[in-house]
């Protein structure tokens, strides 16, 4: 375990006790996918019971752990997870998917997604990118840096996505979420080199960052909405 991860474990560790069911890292930093510019430590805390009085036990105590440049932990009480399947189907089907336990007990074993929840939120997740790229684009005034930045600040989102409508179409998964998103994108009837690019464009690729931003993000907000349509008509 890395010693960053050793340190928070052992902190949450003293903060709750046996109130402390299971620490489980997430994302990227699990899956061995991370892209060490744009990827920080994603950690769900799982208690016997997340109330206010256990919020406060680590208030104001993860300091460092956000100069490290990693976000608040999740937390969830173990009842609250077990029930939130319906309500995060994509994140709970991801964490499930790919996932590290720190300590603890392993919550995902036993977790169930239905597929009508997976399919809506696919649906909401694709098309909510889809708005939000329209007013990102707008806001924008086709700057070549901001472009850029939008692409690689929403292109993990769409990976993310594509995994599971695979599952809702009953392919075969691949381990690798662009691989994935290859596939689907043929399922779907696009081509995908402007999907491709801007995963390229986020890794940091000469050729990618050489690319015209303008018709980069044209060829990748077609190909959200085309992906977008294909789940709606599942």
């Amino acid at each position: 375990m890395a010693d960053i991860l050793k340190k928070f474990v052992e902190q949450v560790v003293a903060a709750y006790g046996s109130q402390l069911v299971s620490v489980v890292l997430y994302g990227s930093k699990a899956s061995g996918n991370d892209v060490k510019k744009h990827s920080d430590h994603n950690v769900l805390l799982v208690l016997a019971d997340a109330g206010f009085a256990e919020l406060k036990k680590l208030q104001g105590k993860l300091g460092w752990w956000k100069k490290e440049g990693n976000r608040p932990p999740l937390i969830f009480s173990k009842a609250m997870l077990a029930s939130s399947t319906d309500v995060f189907p994509i994140e709970f089907g991801d964490m499930k998917d790919n996932h590290k336990v720190l300590w603890g007990e392993d919550v995902f074993t036993a977790l169930s997604i239905a597929d009508d929840n997976l399919r809506h939120q696919c649906e909401f997740e694709l098309k909510g990118k889809l708005l939000r790229l329209r007013q990102l684009y707008i806001e924008s005034n086709q700057k070549a840096r901001e472009l850029q930045a939008i692409m690689i600040a929403t292109i993990s989102p769409v990976i993310a996505v594509s995994r599971h409508i695979m599952r809702l179409v009953g392919e075969p998964i691949p381990g690798d979420k662009v691989q994935a998103m290859e596939r689907l994108a043929h399922l779907a009837g696009f081509e995908y080199a402007a999907l491709g690019a801007v995963v390229a464009l986020k890794k940091g690729d000469a050729d990618a960052l050489r690319a015209d931003p303008a018709v980069l993000f044209e060829n990748y907000i077609n190909a959200v909405g085309k992906l977008a349509d294909f789940v709606d008509k599942l």
